[in-house]
């Protein structure tokens, strides 16, 4: 009986290099994959809102997307509007002023109340924050006994953030002094309500240093 040939074996040691061969193939296309540039795939619906975006604004052909705009924001975190200054808004104004120099005329004597009221909380002049106002007109109000202010020529001017600039001509008297100026009014809607957010007198007049402390 003839004995078929044994097949050869490979040696332990071709059998080891073998592997690390192969462990060392597998670490350089690992390498090879984590230094390839990944692609970030956007979503379709973003390309065709995009892509449509673009033709439209290039009459039907595609055009590169612009970035989009930002509108300005005041500091509160709402979007500025400016007034429209029409008869409705003229009337509201007009009926403010009214109310603020009648509130004005009866803080003769220290009722003082309904005449703050018509003042933001944040109201300041070139030298006085609100409350150093507040504290200045009561002393010099409670000293008078009467009040009379008018005011004519009046110009009104849109600003933003829902602000309008008021200025006209005073005429002011009370029972221990007297005065006319140009003055300006800034003031501002908040919750509906018209209100004052600064005042000041635009032109400078020569008047008596012990007067001027009691206006």
């Amino acid at each position: 009986m003839t004995n078929s040939p044994t097949p050869p074996h490979k040696s332990p040691s071709g059998i080891i290099m073998t592997v690390i061969l192969i462990i060392i193939i597998i670490i350089l296309i690992g390498y090879q994959l984590k230094k390839a540039p990944r692609r970030i795939l956007t979503p379709p619906s973003a390309v065709n809102h995009n892509i449509n975006a673009a033709a439209e604004q290039s009459g039907g052909k595609a055009a590169p997307v612009q970035p989009r705009q930002i509108r300005t924001t005041s500091a509160a975190g709402h979007t500025q509007k400016t007034i429209t200054i029409n008869d409705h808004t003229r009337a509201a104004i007009n009926d403010f002023l009214k109310s603020w120099l009648q509130a004005w005329k009866k803080s003769a004597g220290g009722d003082l109340k309904p005449y703050f009221a018509h003042y933001l909380s944040s109201f300041h002049t070139k030298s006085l924050d609100h409350q150093a106002w507040k504290s200045t007109k009561s002393i010099r109000n409670r000293g008078k006994s009467w009040i009379d202010i008018s005011i004519k020529n009046l110009k009104i001017h849109s600003m933003t953030d829902n602000r309008l600039q008021l200025i006209f001509d005073q005429e002011y008297s009370s029972s221990n002094f007297s005065d006319q100026s140009r003055k300006e009014l800034i003031l501002q809607k908040t919750a509906g309500s018209w209100l004052i957010s600064s005042e000041q007198e635009l032109e400078e007049h020569e008047i008596n240093i012990d007067n001027a402390s009691k206006k």
